[in-house]
């Protein structure tokens, strides 16, 4: 019993470290398409980046 145990939740830490990746891949998409809206708009990134930080 203790041998398939093991597997699925070693599968299970797989999957959720796949969906940590996916999550973080969403979340710089979303900042750079923020980015890229300010830029079009004319903000200064710089000044952006500076009170973001």
């Amino acid at each position: 019993m203790g041998t398939n145990n093991i597997p699925t939740r070693s599968l299970g830490l797989n999957k959720r470290r796949d969906a940590d990746k996916r999550d973080f891949g969403n979340v710089s998409f979303l900042v750079g398409l923020q980015y890229f809206i300010l830029g079009s708009c004319g903000w200064d990134l710089n000044a952006v980046e500076a009170g973001i930080i």
